[in-house]
């Protein structure tokens, strides 16, 4: 069963898309709005829960990224494996491990080490073939990869207990996969021109969701040209 605090960003990213639905329908059933001051109260909404999706999206990807590094080690590290020794006979023995298992060139001689260290009883080598076969299973391609997954299965095999990390490792693996639409996206409210969302983005040193700057007049004779284009594109109005 996985862990349901790995979903705990985007469960609140749910909530965060929900309020935003229920503030937009409200704004766009206020009568007492006009066209300009609907989209400018729209636009200040968005740019509010965009940024708290942001936020949400990268603190969980910081929180994934440590959390994988716990599991992992939980799965093959050596310190899970010690058994009485003392700091400095441990860290030896877990240096050993490491360099006898990246000397393995093949599945089959990692197997076949796998088997004799579980034999001895030395769970600390045991736990290293563990991990560089896993290592090796994301760079190597079609019957080799399988061949080496064949070896980390036949560890996991021995440690039902380890079952739980596996599942939680691997729900992050699909929870950090590149997605097409992210979960921490929010579409641009219909009907909202870009120029009251820019207008609305808090400028360097300024809070965001800071009311927008006021639009200009455009018939006012001090008005530039493009300002009165600026108009044109945010109200739908040609001059």
């Amino acid at each position: 069963m996985t862990d349901p605090a790995l979903y705990r960003d985007r469960d609140a990213a749910d909530q965060v898309r929900q309020e935003f639905t229920t503030q937009v329908e409200k704004v766009r059933m206020n009568s007492d709005l006009s066209s300009e001051g609907r989209q400018r109260r729209l636009a200040d909404l968005y740019v509010k829960a965009q940024s708290r999706l942001q936020k949400l999206g990268a603190a969980e990807a910081e929180r994934l990224t440590v959390r994988r590094v716990s599991l992992e080690r939980d799965l093959f590290g050596a310190k899970a494996a010690q058994r009485g020794l003392d700091v400095g006979a441990h860290a030896i023995s877990a240096r050993d491990a490491a360099d006898r298992a990246a000397r393995v060139k093949s599945p089959d001689e990692a197997a076949e080490l796998l088997r004799r260290a579980e034999s001895d009883g030395d769970e600390i080598l045991v736990r290293a073939i563990a991990r560089r076969s896993s290592e090796n299973s994301y760079t190597a391609l079609g019957q080799q990869a399988d061949a080496w997954d064949d070896v980390v299965r036949e560890y996991l095999d021995a440690r039902q207990d380890l079952m739980p990390v596996v599942s939680n490792l691997a729900e992050i693996e699909r929870l950090t996969a590149a997605q097409v639409f992210s979960p921490f996206a929010l579409p641009r409210p219909q009907g909202v021109s870009p120029v009251y969302i820019n207008r609305a983005r808090p400028t360097d040193g300024e809070q965001a969701g800071r009311p927008s700057k006021p639009l200009i007049d455009p018939h006012n004779s001090m008005t530039t040209h493009q300002q009165r284009q600026e108009w044109a594109e945010a109200t739908g109005v040609s001059q």
